[in-house]
């Protein structure tokens, strides 16, 4: 693999996908179909990027994965949702504590957002009127 190539292991049954001119390609046994774009957040306080990556599988069901920089899963995750998005997780501090936070919004009209270990923030999810189709925009008014 050469310096700037991306691949990430399936949290599922150990496929793979390769990125190929920006373009996820699966591999054999991957059964999540990847919309999201990756988001990269220093999750552990190293210096060091960590990956979010999220996957729609049969359009009803996700996951929601943190990996460090040699590929390997965090604790805590992944976090499976019976739910789909359409949209990529953005990393943000969304309550002040100075750590990162996860969040997602989801064909079912949730935000949902996580701390760094997985668990969800208080007060989330947040149900709108109608489905969230987007990513998320984050702004401090």
């Amino acid at each position: 693999m050469l310096e700037g190539d991306v691949l990430i292991y399936n949290t599922l049954n150990g496929g793979e996908i390769d990125f190929i001119n920006g373009q996820p390609t699966m591999t054999a046994g991957f059964e999540s179909m990847i919309f999201l774009c990756l988001f990269g957040g220093d999750f552990e306080d190293d210096g060091q990027l960590e990956i979010v990556a999220a996957g729609t599988q049969n359009y009803s069901s996700m996951y929601i994965t943190v990996f460090d920089r040699s590929g390997n899963v965090l604790p805590g995750w992944p976090v499976h949702l019976e739910d789909s998005s359409q949209g990529s997780p953005v990393v943000v501090d969304l309550d002040d504590d100075d750590e990162l936070e996860i969040l997602i919004g989801t064909e079912q009209g949730y935000f949902y957002a996580f701390e760094r270990d997985g668990s969800e923030v208080n007060g989330f999810p947040i149900l709108t009127a109608a489905e969230v189709r987007s990513s998320p925009t984050i702004d401090d008014i």
